[in-house]
């Protein structure tokens, strides 16, 4: 029972770690928009992925063909 929860707590700290890393980089170069570009970025990928993932392709049958 004690690993159901392991991924949300160390994504979660990874996320919160990076997002406040990416926070204070944004804000030391003047560009406090840093963190929303990378979500976008990030945003842009997954939804390419998924797309490329569940993209219906044609799949010839393998067992009802010719011999």
């Amino acid at each position: 029972m004690g690993f159901s929860c392991l991924g949300l707590a160390l994504g979660g700290a990874l996320v919160y770690s990076g997002g406040g890393w990416l926070f204070d980089t944004g804000h030391r170069l003047h560009m406090p928009e840093l963190p929303w570009f990378m979500l976008g970025i990030i945003g842009l990928l997954t939804l390419a992925t998924l797309y490329w993932q569940f993209n219906l392709r044609k799949i010839a049958p393998a067992m009802l063909g010719e011999h």
